[in-house]
C-alpha cells in the first residue's frame, strides 16, 4: 500500500529535485539553439517556442511513477516509489494548470479556431 507516513525525507526529497528541475531542463533546452549559435545557423524555433518546451518539459507523468513500481523493494523501492510519486502528483497538477498562464505571461497567443465551412 502506498503511503507518504514515515517517509518524510522521500517528500523532502521529492521537492528538492522538484526545485533543481527547472535550472536542468533549462541547461538541456537551450543546449541545441547555443550549439547553432556557435555554428553560425538560425535556430528553427523563436524563444517563446523554447520557454514553452522548458515549462511544459518539467511536468512528469506516469510513466515515471509506473516505472519506478517495477523495482524491488529491498532495492529502497519505497523510498523511490516516494519520491517518484510527489514529483509526478506535484508536477502534473500544479504544471498543467499553470501552462496556459504561462504562455499568456512570455506573451503566446493562443492559436485561432479554424472556421468550419
Amino acid at each position: 500500500m502506498l503511503s507518504i507516513e514515515g517517509n518524510w525525507l522521500a517528500v523532502g526529497m521529492g521537492f528538492l529535485i522538484l526545485a533543481i528541475l527547472p535550472f536542468i531542463r533549462a541547461i538541456m533546452v537551450y543546449a541545441m539553439p547555443l550549439f547553432y549559435w556557435c555554428i553560425g545557423k538560425k535556430f528553427p524555433m523563436n524563444a517563446k517556442e523554447l520557454k514553452i518546451c522548458w515549462y511544459s518539459g518539467q511536468v512528469r507523468g506516469v510513466i515515471a511513477f509506473a516505472l519506478c513500481l517495477q523495482i524491488p523493494k529491498e532495492n529502497a523501492g519505497d523510498f523511490i516509489v516516494t519520491v517518484t510519486l510527489v514529483i509526478v502528483m506535484f508536477s502534473t497538477v500544479v504544471g498543467a494548470m499553470m501552462l496556459k498562464t504561462f504562455a499568456k505571461c512570455i506573451g503566446m497567443e493562443e492559436a485561432p479556431d479554424e472556421e468550419e465551412d
